[in-house]
């Protein structure tokens, strides 16, 4: 054996031997798994920078979808303003009937359709309201240019309401300047099919049992008994009927520290304006019983002023009044700035300010109801919280369009009219 090693030959043999076998180990064991991943890797490599150059383009994209969906939005929402409550049908019909005859066009028939030819279901995300939308024909023969005419259908592109023609045939007679044109016109009209109703609501069918205060002598019992049952069976109406458009507005701007300091001045001073006036009237009081001779008067006397105070009472405990209502300029701080009845069509908006007295221990509903030369432009449903004074706000942007008569109503959830404000924009 150690003449096997002292030979070179040997020692070059078994080391080459080794090397070779070793090489093999190496590449069988340990080089094919490496190549194996290395491929993988690669492979995966190439497919993330196919899909990074492919979320690179996506991503270009994503700004104009962005636009292209707030376009597309912002359509939708004017056409769906466009559209009013099916019950409003009639008027649409008389200001499509006005704008034919202000184009200078002769009206030989108009015969608005009883039902509607289509009927789409819209789902309403903000609101969570199902509204049903239907287009309802009207056949319309009319004697007129077609000057005339394109300019009715220019117009009726650009109306308060979604109108729109099809299936329209002009005929000229010989020796006539006029043209005889039938069309059919659309007229699109909203309902609520379905809408999320709040859990406290009543049905209504049910009626309140509150009985009528008919006897001049009304115990404070009974006062709490009617108003028990009132608070009971009362409905707070959350459907909106008649309304071309409605929305939700904002209270107003934070309140900073002067206008506080404003606030609690003018309340001292209305309280110093009370304590004088109360003076005032105890004097008054002293004097008439003075005055007075008998005391049978005087118990007629005492008999009526409880019967004005109990009558008082019971109606603050249900009733919502308004205090005052006004136009303005701009509202901050719960407060009316610079208030006036004529403003300029560049104003830019008017609010309508009112102040009430919520005496029925819980949120109610009223509404300001915006009309223009009679003719109404929007109902903005407010919640007022329950308290003494409480600011119930609504504003509208006015535009060149908007020059003439205005007048807001505020009413009630059963459509009492609380307070009427006029005002003009010029």
């Amino acid at each position: 054996m150690q003449q096997f090693f002292k030979s070179q030959k040997n020692v070059f043999i078994i080391l080459f031997g080794s090397i070779i076998v070793g090489f093999f180990t190496w590449y069988s064991l340990v080089h094919k798994n490496l190549s194996k991943e290395y491929e993988s890797i690669a492979r995966s490599k190439n497919q993330l920078d196919r899909d990074i150059a492919k979320y690179r383009s996506m991503q270009s994209q994503i700004y104009s979808l962005e636009s292209e969906w707030a376009g597309l939005n912002n359509n939708f929402k004017d056409t769906m303003t466009k559209i009013p409550n099916k019950s409003l049908f009639e008027n649409v019909a008389d200001y499509l009937y006005s704008m034919i005859i202000n184009h200078g066009l002769k009206i030989d028939n108009f015969s608005p359709s009883n039902s509607a030819i289509d009927k789409k279901i819209i789902f309403m995300p903000e609101s969570g309201d199902e509204l049903l939308v239907e287009k309802i024909p009207v056949d319309i023969i009319l004697q007129g240019s077609f000057i005339n005419f394109g300019q009715l259908l220019e117009s009726m592109l650009s109306s308060q309401y979604r109108l729109t023609v099809s299936d329209i045939g002009i005929n000229k007679s010989s020796g006539s300047y006029s043209q005889t044109i039938k069309l059919i016109s659309y007229i699109y009209v909203q309902s609520i099919k379905s809408r999320k109703q709040p859990a406290n609501i009543v049905s209504s069918n049910q009626k309140i049992n509150a009985k009528p205060i008919t006897d001049a002598k009304v115990s404070e019992k009974e006062i709490k008994e009617a108003v028990k049952s009132i608070d009971k069976n009362i409905k707070i109406a959350d459907s909106l009927k008649d309304v071309p458009e409605m929305w939700l507005e904002p209270a107003t701007e934070p309140i900073d520290q002067s206008a506080q300091i404003e606030i609690s001045s003018s309340i001292e001073k209305d309280n110093n304006k009370k304590k004088t006036t109360q003076k005032k009237e105890s004097k008054k009081k002293v004097v008439s019983k003075k005055e007075s001779t008998g005391s049978t008067i005087q118990k007629k006397e005492e008999q009526k002023s409880t019967t004005a105070s109990n009558l008082t009472k019971f109606e603050d405990f249900y009733d919502i009044r308004v205090i005052k209502s006004k136009t303005c300029e701009k509202v901050k701080n719960n407060l009316p700035i610079n208030p006036k009845n004529r403003f300029l069509y560049d104003s830019g908006k008017v609010y309508c300010h009112s102040l009430l007295n919520n005496n029925s221990g819980k949120h109610m509903d009223i509404y300001h109801i915006w009309y223009m030369n009679g003719n109404l432009k929007a109902k903005v449903r407010i919640r007022v919280r329950a308290g003494k004074e409480i600011p119930a706000i609504s504003h509208r942007s006015i535009e060149s369009a908007d020059v003439g008569m205005w007048k807001v109503e505020i009413t009630d959830s059963d459509k009492k009219i609380l307070d009427t404000v006029i005002f003009e924009v010029v």
